[in-house]
C-alpha cells in the first residue's frame, strides 16, 4: 500500500476515536495540555508505524495500548495533577453533568484500576483484550475492574 493511502487509512481509523483518546489521556493525566500531548504522540506513532500494521481489525486495541503507555510516560515524567474542581472547565457544555461526575470519580481511582476502567468503558475492550494489552492474568484484570466498579458505585451513591 502506498504511504499516502496508509496515512489516510490511519487517519480514517483514528478520527472516530479522537474524543475517547483525549478523555482517556485526560483521565490519567488530569491536565489538558498533557492529555493533548499524549494523544498527539499516539497519533504520531500510529502514522509512523502504519506500514507495519497487519491486523486493521485490532488497530483500536493497539492505539489504546500506545495511548495508555504514552499517558503514563508523561504522568511519571511530569508528576503534575490538576485539581478535580477544574475538570468541568475542560469539557464542552454539551457533555452531561453526570458524565463529568463519572469522569471525576474515575480519575480519583488508583492508576491500575483506572486503566482497566478506561480501556473497558472508553475503548470498549473486553477483559481478554485488556489482559493482553496490560500483560496481566485475566483474573487480575477482572479483580481490578470489579474493585473499581464497587468504588465507583459507592462514590456515585454518596454524591
Amino acid at each position: 500500500m502506498e504511504e499516502n493511502s496508509l496515512y489516510a487509512a490511519v487517519q480514517q481509523k483514528l478520527h472516530p476515536m479522537e474524543s475517547r483518546l483525549y478523555l482517556s489521556a485526560y483521565c490519567i493525566l488530569k491536565n489538558k495540555e498533557d492529555a493533548e500531548d499524549a494523544v498527539q504522540e499516539t497519533v504520531y506513532k500510529a502514522l509512523k508505524k502504519s506500514g507495519q500494521i497487519r491486523d486493521w481489525d485490532s488497530f483500536h486495541i493497539w492505539v489504546a495500548k500506545v495511548l495508555i503507555h504514552e499517558s503514563y510516560k508523561i504522568y511519571h515524567k511530569r508528576k503534575r495533577l490538576l485539581p478535580s474542581d477544574d475538570v468541568e472547565a475542560f469539557f464542552s457544555p454539551t457533555i452531561d453533568k453526570s458524565d463529568i461526575e463519572f469522569f471525576s470519580i474515575v480519575s480519583d481511582l488508583k492508576k491500575a484500576e483506572q486503566t482497566v476502567i478506561i480501556l473497558h468503558f472508553y475503548h470498549d475492550l473486553s477483559f481478554e483484550e485488556i489482559s493482553r494489552i496490560l500483560k496481566l492474568p485475566l483474573s487480575t484484570v477482572k479483580s481490578r475492574f470489579y474493585r473499581a466498579v464497587r468504588k465507583i458505585k459507592t462514590e456515585w451513591e454518596g454524591s
